[in-house]
Order: structure tokens, then sequence, then C-alpha cells
């Protein structure tokens, strides 16, 4: 018999994970009979927008719900620590007939809510997102990150085990694998899936040919996390080719606490602020490749949402080499995933040099296809089946 779906989201404003959310919504749409979505004022008028492009069934009702929108370091601790009431109240109101999907886990209710459900077994379940990399990392003690880490990890080790209705939902079985070599007890509660990729119904897509100078560049945002290190030594090596105009190097997306103005090798495109998606689209469809510099042992435990505009774009990749990307590509080669930083530069060297333009079509269609609306909602579907959910 199939639920209702009640979908919350009490933290993102703006565009933050946007199309994520949305793709959420069409997902559950194809399984319950209706979709009530409630989130914040101007992430609810991103999803209008984006209505436009992308069809609402008629199952589907969104309602605007009060969150404190500042974004800054003290703003998201208050939309967080807000969080915590706004997603206990949605948790004690949910009836038996409907399906609680957190879209973000409140760090703060999380272990309450887990405590509470052990009794009451209500289906809820939370998505988990960068906040699982608080495992791989060892925030200092009294830290705001020391102290979510902490709550993440009762719950992961002794909660979950005991409530087999709560669930957490992970965008990939590389990361469900990695988290169960840690807590290998959750597996009981995971559910994966591929990470959605949204098709704009009234767009081609990008047909990419090689261009003098070849134009690569990363995509989102840009941080020490994320690989800044890595880019600048990357434009150090290929120096020479940069200088006499054979290859340019962006950085589309806003910089997070870093001084660009020295690495001028690199081109800044929206270093501080966000970009809006259809300029963020202009740019990226420029690119020969998509650059990924992430540290080779990061994204073990969170999805990227920069390769899925690569494949939604039909862009080939230059990447270091993850568990993530290696899971989620298999066998279906969209560029080049290489071990070290020179590597990938010797293979830029190299396209440069034999100007050969490899076609990828075939491979982009089959992950478009692996990670379509209508794909996810049948994998979601099953797991539902399986947990007893629906």
């Amino acid at each position: 018999m199939k639920k209702n779906f009640k979908i919350i989201d009490c933290y993102a404003t703006k565009t933050h994970h946007e199309v994520f959310n949305l793709s959420l919504i069409l997902i559950s749409s194809q399984i319950a009979n209706k979709v009530i979505c409630k989130m914040g004022s101007s992430a609810y008028n991103n999803i209008i927008n984006l209505k436009r492009k992308y069809q609402l069934p008629s199952n589907v009702k969104i309602v605007k719900k009060g969150v404190y929108e500042k974004d800054s370091k003290t703003g998201a601790f208050i939309r967080t620590f807000m969080g915590f009431f706004i997603t206990l109240f949605e948790y004690l109101m949910l009836s038996p007939h409907q399906i609680l999907i957190f879209t973000t886990t409140n760090p703060f209710s999380f272990p309450l809510i887990t405590s509470l459900n052990i009794l009451l077994r209500k289906k809820i379940i939370f998505t988990m997102h960068g906040e699982l990399e608080l495992q791989y990392n060892h925030p200092k003690f009294g830290h705001l990150a020391w102290l979510y880490r902490w709550m993440y990890t009762i719950n992961f080790k002794y909660l979950l085990k005991c409530s087999s209705k709560t669930q957490l939902l992970v965008l990939g079985e590389s990361i469900k694998n990695n988290l169960c070599s840690i807590f290998p007890y959750l597996n009981k509660n995971i559910i994966s899936i591929y990470h959605p990729i949204l098709i704009d119904i009234n767009k081609k897509q990008c047909s990419n040919k090689l261009t003098t100078p070849l134009i690569i560049g990363t995509v989102g945002v840009m941080k020490k996390e994320k690989g800044f290190d890595n880019l600048i030594e990357l434009s150090n090596n290929l120096k020479k080719e940069i200088l006499s105009n054979k290859l340019v190097i962006r950085s589309i997306g806003k910089v997070e606490n870093i001084d660009t103005s020295p690495h001028t090798l690199i081109n800044w495109i929206g270093k501080d602020e966000t970009i809006p998606r259809t300029d963020f689209d202009k740019y990226i469809n420029e690119l020969n490749f998509i650059l990924f510099l992430y540290p080779t042992n990061s994204y073990k435990l969170t999805a990227s949402g920069a390769i899925t505009d690569a494949i939604r774009l039909h862009i080939p990749i230059l990447s270091l080499k993850n568990d993530f990307f290696c899971d989620l590509i298999g066998n279906n080669s969209i560029g080049y995933l290489k071990d070290t930083i020179e590597e990938l530069a010797n293979t830029i060297r190299t396209i440069i040099t034999t100007k050969e333009s490899i076609d990828y079509n075939e491979n982009f269609s089959k992950l478009i296809n692996k990670t379509s609306i209508p794909n996810i909602a049948k994998l979601l579907n099953t797991s539902l089946q399986e947990k007893h959910f629906i």
C-alpha cells in the first residue's frame, strides 16, 4: 500500500541543495500518493523558479516554513538550533500513514528523534550529506564540528541499531560501504540511491568539442577541502601552457575563506558570491573538461553534486580518483581518472598536443539513465518495500 510522504528542509537557503531537493520531490511523487514538502522562503522561491523547467506532478504540494535566512556562520548555527524544534515538531505530528524524509539531518534533534522512534516506530528517513565526512575528520574539542560529530556518532554507534524504522539515505553504494566499514551494524539502517540528475526538458545537451585554447575548470564551491591546493599545483605545473595561450584554467563558483589574488594563472569566476544557476550553466558549457581535484582520500562518505553537472551537460572530466567517482562511473568512461596531479598534467599536455576528441556520448547516456528520476524512484521504492515502509 502506498504512503504519503512528508519532506522537510529547515536548513537550505537560496540555491543550497536546490537540485537535490527538487529531485527528491520528483522521486517521491512517483512512489507516494501525496507529497507535501516544507522549506524556507528563499529555498521555496528557488523551487518555484525551477518549476518552469521541470514539471511538478499534481500530487505534490510545496509549503513555506519559517527558517532563519541569514547566510553566515552565525546564521547557519541559528538555523540549525531552530531546526531542532522544527524537526522535532514535524516528527511528533507525523501520522501513521506518512513517511517523513528530512533532506538534511539536524545534529541536535537526530539523537532525540532516533531515541523516541525506538518506542514510537514511525517511518522516518534522514538524508546524509557532507556531515558524514566528520567521521574521518577529528575537529578540535569544544568546536561546533566536534559537537556535531559526537552527536552523529552516538546515533551511529548505539541508537540506530535499536530502531529499524529509522533509516539513513545516502547517495551512493560506495558511501554505504565506507560507512558500514566504520559501523558494520548500520547495514540494516541504510538506504542507498544514486545521486539523481535532473535533465531540463526544454534544453538539448552540450556537445563537447575541443577548442584552442583548451578550457578546463573546477565547478562549485572551492575551498581547501575541495582541492584548492591541488588546483594551484596543477596550474603551476602547466604554467608554460597557460602563458602561451594553449590552456585556460577556470574556477567556477564561490571561493571560501581563501585569498586568490596571488594565483593569477587561474581565471576565478564568481569567487566572492554564489553564481545564479543560468550563469553557472553558461560558464560550465564553455568548458572542454571539468576538473575534479579533491584529495584522493575524500568523497568516501559524501557525494559530489558537481559531477552530476558534468554528466548532465555531457562534459568530459579530468579527475583524481576517489571512491565515489569510481563507483558512480563504473565502466562508463567519461574522461580521465588519474592517481596524481602530475599524471593529470601530463594527460592535459597530451590532449593539447594531439587535439584528440573522444566521443563519450554513449557512456553519458548510460549514466543519465542510471541516475534518472524514474530509475531512482524504482530503486527507492524497492528499498522501501524491503524495509516494510510501504
